[in-house]
């Protein structure tokens, strides 16, 4: 993670998984590739650190995280993490693995 997006995280639980297949023609290979999705908290550094083959890197609220994704499984893991954060402030006094979680429905990608 901190490759990509500049930020140190600690995974908190998988929110799942998205299977991709394509071809690659010049070699006429066909590549299947599995996508695992987690809910993280950011421990450290910094957006401004990501890896330079994505053009941004930035924190963004949910809402507008769900308009800017261009495909439905990836609005799916989305609303998955959401779900997994409103059950731990509903379920257990607004905690996720034994840590109070964040109010602030954010996303960095």
């Amino acid at each position: 993670m901190q490759e990509e997006t500049g930020l140190l995280v600690r995974i908190e639980r998988p929110i799942g998984e998205i299977h991709y297949r394509y071809v690659v023609r010049v070699r006429s290979l066909r590549v299947e590739k599995v996508v695992h999705h987690y809910l993280m908290e950011p421990r450290g550094g910094d957006v401004a650190d990501h890896d330079h083959e994505y053009d941004i890197a930035a924190w963004v609220e949910a809402q507008d995280a769900m308009r800017r994704l261009t495909y439905d499984n990836e609005r799916d893991m989305l609303r998955r993490a959401l779900e997994l954060l409103e059950f731990a402030d509903e379920g257990d006094g607004g905690r996720v693995d034994g840590r109070r979680s964040g109010g602030s429905r954010e996303a960095a990608g």
